[in-house]
């Protein structure tokens, strides 16, 4: 319908005309705003799926990074303790090889300053075992 034509049906029927023209544009109107109001939530929703999606996305692909980075963390950590026991293990055998080694000197050192000599005591043990023969 044309301007021209509601103004005839206004002309011919009158108040009852145009409030039915009037009555028939409203619900036409009503329905295209809830029709393009349907269109746009669906868009809307459709968006807002998407978004989550991705936000979904991006917070399982961070959390695959972190267990990556705490894996990784454990297993440096675990390497890293095998290698501190081997090394305890060499610092011990070190250790008791330089105790042993010491004592060994600090006998020496002892038996010079209280005037032993191990090469004069094996001569006197050589002596008196050939003296212990003679007889």
């Amino acid at each position: 319908m044309e301007g021209v034509e509601i103004g005839k049906a206004i002309s011919q029927y009158g108040d009852v005309g145009a409030l039915t023209i009037l009555v028939g544009l409203m619900v036409w109107y009503l329905k295209y705003q809830t029709k393009r109001q349907a269109t746009r939530e669906d868009k809307q929703d459709i968006e807002k799926a998407e978004r989550e999606k991705a936000r979904d996305q991006e917070r399982k692909e961070e959390s695959l990074f972190i267990r990556g980075l705490l894996k990784n963390d454990l297993k440096e950590l675990h390497q890293d303790s095998v290698k501190n026991a081997d090394l305890n293990k060499k610092s011990i055998t070190l250790q008791k090889s330089i105790a042993n080694q010491t004592i060994g000197a600090l006998n020496i050192i002892c038996d010079r300053l209280n005037g032993g000599n191990s090469k004069i005591a094996k001569i006197k043990d050589k002596l008196k075992a050939k003296a212990d023969n003679e007889k």
